[in-house]
């Protein structure tokens, strides 16, 4: 009789539906939606990546990392003399000397090999002076110094007497012209902030005055 009552309770409770369990949610487990705004990833250090939008990237100044030997600074100038083969000679010396002057040796050649580049890529407006020779002209050697300007190529940390450099620069060209830091910096390749702190000297010794600026730039005059 006890028997046939176990059997009966545990056929009646094979019946049963059981109550499905059910996890406590718990902010461990959460899963939550990522703000679109927050654009970064976890790395392997721990730490995170964050990354930039396409406009801010373009406003960054490119900036190279390897040797000049082994990126294309180096190899576009070879590319164009082999391709153009146009012999270009250099229209004023004393920027020769400057390129020498700020820039150590491997630099300056390279320099020089960039103001040919330019003036071959330019040859169509230059007129030869002979058979495949043209001539280098100010703007190949500023676009030369504009290239190593925003790959950070920095000049010699000794350069010899920069303030004597300055004002001869200006006693040779600005004699009866008013002049600012950027023209000293294109005939010099002096930085422009360097330039300014020797005007500012050469000014308060009594050599120059400021006088009216144009375009929001100071200008300086021979007194």
């Amino acid at each position: 009789m006890q028997t046939a009552q176990i059997n009966l309770s545990v056929s009646q409770l094979a019946n049963l539906a059981l109550p499905t369990i059910k996890a406590k949610p718990t902010k461990d487990l959460s899963v939550r939606r990522h703000d679109k705004k927050m654009l970064h990833t976890r790395t392997h250090a721990g730490g995170f990546l964050h990354f930039e939008s396409g406009k801010a990237r373009q406003q960054r100044h490119f900036k190279l990392y390897k040797n000049p030997e082994d990126d294309f600074i180096q190899t576009i100038p070879s590319l164009f003399a082999h391709l153009e083969n146009i012999k270009v000679v250099f229209h004023n010396t004393d920027y020769i000397e400057a390129v020498f002057d700020t820039y150590y040796n491997n630099y300056a050649h390279l320099f020089l090999e960039w103001v040919k580049t330019f003036a071959r890529i330019r040859k169509a407006h230059r007129a030869e002076l002979m058979d495949k020779i043209i001539q280098s002209t100010e703007d190949d050697f500023l676009s030369a110094f504009q290239l190593f300007k925003m790959r950070s190529i920095k000049p010699k940390k000794k350069q010899g007497n920069q303030k004597v450099k300055v004002w001869q620069t200006i006693l040779k060209n600005f004699a009866e012209k008013p002049f600012t830091n950027r023209d000293i910096e294109e005939q010099t390749l002096i930085y422009c902030s360097t330039v300014g702190h020797y005007l500012k000297m050469l000014k308060e010794e009594g050599k120059l005055k400021r006088v009216k600026k144009i375009g929001g730039r100071l200008r300086y005059k021979l007194i």
